[in-house]
């Protein structure tokens, strides 16, 4: 599993493969596996997105599907449904969690080029004010000279993004790693190196990923779901610390792919955690955390108008390595992630829909720490009782993923909360039965929602091992 964690496998997704079926070749789709994805894949209630009815995810999806159907002949009908939707549903993101990214970016744009196509798209009050105030957080100075997360949602931008852009492609072809940034900067420029790019990233079911490659973001989470349950060894776990570590040592942070303009604080303290927790002494590189400090906690991106929890409880779990030497960072994190909690029990993030992967990041993170506001008796008694009756915990009447990452909580809260084993049955029974499951839902949040391949499986591996470990007789 680690080999295939190489590049990052990620399942084809509605909102980049309906960006790749607006490329053309002559009068026709370049990817006309991408225009049958789209015909093959709309949900019956009209929309398009992931398995979880997300509404961000669902209208952005749909949007993005009807106008690119709409640019073809002989759509019509699957066109009218997917309008159909958006007129009954096109509200129904207002108010609620789990945004995707850039969606403030993404429909306004969208939304005026489906009108132009003559479609009837709801009018999305208010959308274009936020995308505009958004903008102007962006000094034109600085886009004009250094690569922003503007970057990543190109495709939504280009009528306003007055700076020179195609100086910031990657060296793989991409704008951005984003196969939907791509398109639409190919749709713009005609480059054949974006063509190129696009034709390398396709997925063989036609579709098209939300991310290629996904290489740093896929090794560094495989190998460490693989140590909560010490399943690592031989030489492919060796291979990737090695890789990581020499990304590290080149004296940068790092970001989730290695084709992605900027670092973050996730990725770089998950690349520090591994190795840390593998024995390698790379305590002297923690210091490269210090370029994600914000007053309050750590910041991902710059502008960022939302901090988040999992790379603050990332952060902390590497700078405890060093507490007393970063004692202040420490406290900073550990304040922030306490402010955070909801019902004085569980966390949410804005990167995945689920409320235990959260939960069980910042329990590895805040476990390590004693504070006397952590109320882990509460955190523990949420996940037993949140178990659904068939042993698994999730969205959707439950599902693998989720299901891992509430294992894996439960399980390094051992010294804080007593497990009836009934929990751990029942989790095992459930996660046995889905170990080779192959459709695994959507639940990480980028412009739609995506499934990465290897790092999902790599946790319900994970989950499962300890889990049977947990159950059977000591």
């Amino acid at each position: 599993m680690l080999d295939e964690a190489q590049d990052g496998l990620v399942m084809s997704s509605a909102y980049s493969t309906a960006w790749a079926a607006r490329v053309r070749s002559g009068q026709s789709p370049m990817f006309g596996e991408a225009v049958d994805w789209l015909r093959d894949n709309q949900w019956p209630d009209g929309s398009w997105g992931g398995r979880i009815g997300n509404p961000y995810d669902r209208t952005v999806c749909t949007l993005a599907a009807v106008v690119a159907l709409a640019e073809l002949p002989g759509n019509e009908e699957i066109v009218a449904q997917g309008c159909e939707y958006l007129r009954r549903h096109g509200e129904d993101w207002r108010g609620r969690e789990a945004k995707t990214l850039a969606f403030d970016l993404v429909v306004p744009a969208l939304a005026d080029e489906g009108r132009a196509l003559g479609l009837e798209i709801p009018p999305f009050d208010g959308l274009s004010a936020v995308r505009d105030g958004k903008l102007r957080m962006f000094p034109r100075e600085l886009i004009a000279n250094q690569p922003t997360t503007l970057l990543y949602s190109l495709e939504a931008v280009l009528p306003v993004f007055d700076a020179d852009w195609k100086r910031f492609v990657s060296c793989d072809g991409s704008m951005a790693g984003s196969p939907s940034a791509s398109a639409g900067a190919f749709l713009a420029t005609g480059d054949p190196g974006f063509e190129k790019y696009l034709r390398s990233v396709r997925n063989p079911d036609g579709g098209f990923p939300e991310f290629h490659p996904l290489d740093v973001f896929s090794q560094a989470w495989t190998v460490h779901n693989f140590q909560r349950a010490g399943l690592l060894g031989g030489d492919g776990h060796a291979a990737v610390l090695r890789r990581l570590e020499n990304l590290l040592r080149a004296g940068e942070t790092v970001g989730f792919s290695t084709y992605f303009p900027l670092a973050d604080p996730d990725s770089t303290a998950m690349c520090l955690n591994v190795l840390l927790d593998e024995g390698r002494d790379v305590s002297d590189l923690l210091d490269l955390l210090s370029e994600f400090e914000g007053d309050d906690c750590f910041l991902t991106y710059p502008f960022e108008r939302q901090a988040s929890v999992t790379p603050n409880a990332r952060v902390l779990q590497a700078l405890h390595h060093r507490g007393e030497q970063y004692r202040p960072q420490v406290g900073k994190a550990v304040d922030y992630l306490i402010s955070q909690r909801n019902e004085d029990a569980w966390w949410r993030d804005k990167w995945h829909l689920s409320t235990y992967y959260a939960t069980a990041n910042t329990i590895f993170g805040l476990s390590r720490i004693s504070d006397s506001r952590t109320t882990w008796p509460a955190t523990g008694q949420w996940l037993i009782d949140t178990q659904h009756a068939d042993g698994s915990w999730g969205t959707g009447g439950g599902n693998a993923e989720e299901t891992a990452y509430a294992v894996l909580g439960l399980d390094a809260l051992a010294a804080h909360v007593s497990v009836p084993a009934r929990v751990w049955r029942d989790a095992e029974a459930y996660l046995a039965a889905h170990l080779d499951d192959t459709g695994h839902p959507e639940l990480w949040i980028g412009k739609g929602l995506y499934t990465p391949i290897n790092v999902v499986r790599s946790a319900v591996t994970a989950g499962h091992a300890r889990a049977a470990e947990l159950t059977s007789p000591q």
